[in-house]
């Protein structure tokens, strides 16, 4: 199959189809068929904090070539499990939880910046797509209403941005949150914005729900995002910055706020 002209081999490819579950089992026919096709595994991946080292794994010395072959990467952080309504007596543990996960990631992806492919991705353009979309922990009930409320009132916030290491692989940041997911700190997905700085394009989602945001934990919350927005809007470029805003009372009642 090595010898197989690359015309002849794209046309089997193209009978076979490009669906995942049509490929698999013709990675094992040679060397030359493995690298075509993980291109397509490797395309999208989601991943948890709890299998980073699995992940990792895949780009091995030997494999160092599915580093380039990554488009976009979900990051999902899975926080310890509690019993019954204990979820608001875990902050500061599920703040170390994802701070380890956010930094561990970084360095692993530290190794991406350093590959010369991946380097001659970004040099076309064609940076890295990371996206933080589920914090969850197994416990949570999203669908218990006063379970929602004590749960999506509590944001997860970053606890070690000085120690991430600086990527230049991503190109686009997207802080988004799922229903079935905690919600980050604003300001602390701006600081993990602030460490990419091969950045063009990143989205954040801002949630302060009266339902589950009371007044006093929004007047810490507003002006540590709008600080935290101005320090990066005077020392960093964007191509593209926005944020998704999803509250219930006009950001002008706090003064600090109305030139936003």
């Amino acid at each position: 199959m090595e010898t197989v002209p690359q015309e002849i081999f794209l046309t089997i490819l193209d009978y076979i189809g490009k669906e995942k579950h049509h490929l698999k089992p013709y990675l094992t026919v040679s060397r030359r068929w493995q690298r075509v096709i993980e291109r397509f595994f490797f395309r999208s991946l989601e991943i948890k904090n709890t299998r980073l080292s699995t992940f990792a794994s895949l780009f091995r010395e030997t494999e160092a070539h599915r580093k380039a072959l990554i488009e976009s990467l979900d990051f999902q952080v899975l926080l310890p499990a509690y019993d019954g309504d204990n979820y608001h007596q875990h902050e500061e543990v599920n703040n170390q939880v994802f701070s380890t996960a956010i930094l561990e990631l970084f360095q692993m992806l530290e190794t991406f910046s350093e590959d010369e492919n991946v380097k001659r991705n970004i040099r076309r353009g064609d940076g890295l797509r990371l996206s933080i979309r589920y914090i969850f922990s197994p416990s949570d009930s999203f669908y218990h209403l006063d379970h929602f409320a004590g749960i999506r009132g509590r944001y997860i916030k970053l606890l070690n941005h000085e120690r991430l290491p600086i990527l230049s692989c991503v190109s686009d940041f997207f802080s988004r949150h799922g229903h079935e997911s905690r919600i980050l700190d604003p300001a602390s997905g701006i600081l993990i914005s602030g460490k990419l700085k091969g950045l063009q394009v990143s989205a954040k989602q801002y949630d302060d729900h009266r339902e589950y945001i009371g007044d006093e934990t929004r007047k810490i919350i507003r002006p540590s995002m709008y600080n935290m927005l101005i320090h990066q809007i005077k020392f960093t470029i964007y191509t593209n910055t926005w944020f998704n805003s999803l509250y219930k009372c006009p950001l002008s009642i706090y003064p600090f706020l109305k030139e936003v």
